[in-house]
């Protein structure tokens, strides 16, 4: 997981964070990294997973959960996923390179 500030909820700044978690993690065979804008959000995010959240915090995580990136370098998969209204919203699926 990683939190970024509000202001990079942007699709420029969440790409921008994808080059840069590429050349982070290029020497490791897989990266699967979610990205959010608030710390307490992320914090919520195993209950989320699990469904034991209540509806308003479960609003809260579903809004903050902002994009995911993910890499495998056994298969070749390589994506991030942004999310600019959070994980209800619109969804932008970016391959690269």
């Amino acid at each position: 997981m990683i939190v970024v500030p509000p202001a990079q909820r942007t699709e420029e700044g969440l790409l921008a964070l994808a080059n840069q978690l590429w050349r982070e993690t290029k020497a490791d065979r897989n990266a699967f990294i979610y990205i959010y804008d608030d710390h307490r959000a992320a914090l919520l995010r195993d209950k989320a997973i699990d469904e034991r959240l209540s509806k308003a915090d479960m609003k809260w995580h579903d809004d903050h959960f902002i994009g995911s990136y993910f890499r495998n370098i056994n298969t070749g998969y390589h994506k991030v996923t942004i999310h600019l209204q959070g994980i209800n919203g619109d969804v932008k699926a970016v391959p690269l390179q």
